[in-house]
């Protein structure tokens, strides 16, 4: 599988797994910027992949993606996952790993997670938790691009709770991941059990339109190299969006696929930090090729 597995990293600089993404998520063309941006040179990801590709599967990296028994299917199920479309009537067992309760039951064993629930529409459940944990992160149980997200603090307000109601949510203990006031997470790329690159991601605010895209070194500390860096504004097509839509971008998701600012910076975290999500995305990425789908829990929208 191709997989893009998100980490936050807390103040300790201690990396937790928050989701793994599959189909064919972002990642690689943020990687490809920032080494021709960043670091004025080629990254050779893509003949890496191609190479991976034709090894594992015999077959260019387009074709294993685009010929895959359930490529039309996942397509329409992204497309329900952003709430632009009906659930398909037809869903195949790997969709499964899509619902993020289903991931955290298979992960929570072996890879260190924020502790979730499932939201069960209870305020007193979420008031539960905050006692224990802080603020309380609250995400679709099938969702991407952070749409949706909400965390429960002093700001939470009526019409966010009524509006993560009428949803299926999971309920997450928020891990604060930050670095000089923005939003850092990490996203790994893997495929076929094979560790491929890791992007950094800044946010001013978790309800912001907009994210920076930026490089991760090692260093001694974890910090950012300048905390007043210049944006570099991207307006081509993701490399991911010229397989996965062919070319055919729906409008919905145009703004993600086609816009890009990478933030002329870098993040340095330390040593241990980066060698532990290394280590925790090759194991998910191992895990997920020998798994048994049809031994997973039946997800939320089978039911």
């Amino acid at each position: 599988m191709f997989l893009g597995i998100d980490c936050l990293i807390d103040p300790r600089g201690v990396p937790f797994i928050s989701e793994v993404n599959i189909g064919l998520p972002g990642g690689i063309f943020e990687y490809g910027l920032i080494e021709k941006y960043i670091y004025k040179r080629d990254s050779n990801i893509f003949e890496l992949i191609e190479e991976i590709s034709l090894q594992k599967h015999g077959k260019s990296f387009a074709s294993y993606i685009q010929k895959s028994p359930y490529f039309s299917l996942h397509q329409k199920f992204k497309i329900w996952m952003d709430r632009e479309g009906n659930l398909p009537d037809l869903l195949a067992p790997i969709f499964r790993l899509e619902d993020k309760w289903n991931q955290y039951l298979l992960l929570k064993k072996n890879f260190r997670m924020p502790y979730t629930e499932i939201f069960s529409g209870n305020f007193n459940q979420l008031l539960k938790l905050s006692k224990k944990y802080g603020k309380i992160a609250l995400k679709r149980r099938c969702g991407r691009w952070s749409k949706g997200f909400k965390v429960f603090d002093e700001n939470f307000s009526k019409e966010d709770f009524n509006e993560i109601k009428e949803d299926d949510y999971i309920c997450q203990q928020y891990i604060e991941s930050k670095i000089d006031n923005y939003i850092f997470s990490v996203r790994i790329n893997t495929f076929a059990g094979k560790f491929l690159c890791l992007t950094g991601d800044l946010t001013p605010s978790y309800k912001s339109v907009w994210r920076y895209i930026v490089a991760i070194e090692e260093g001694k500390n974890q910090k950012i190299e300048k905390a007043n860096f210049d944006i570099l504004d991207i307006l081509e097509p993701a490399w991911e969006s010229k397989i996965w839509c062919k070319g055919e971008i729906p409008e919905h998701m145009k703004l993600n696929l086609t816009h890009d600012k990478l933030a002329l910076t870098k993040v340095f975290l330390k040593k241990e930090t980066i060698s532990e999500m290394k280590e925790m995305a090759i194991g998910i990425a191992n895990l997920y090729e020998k798994i048994d789908l049809s031994q997973l829990p039946p997800a939320f929208f089978e039911k």
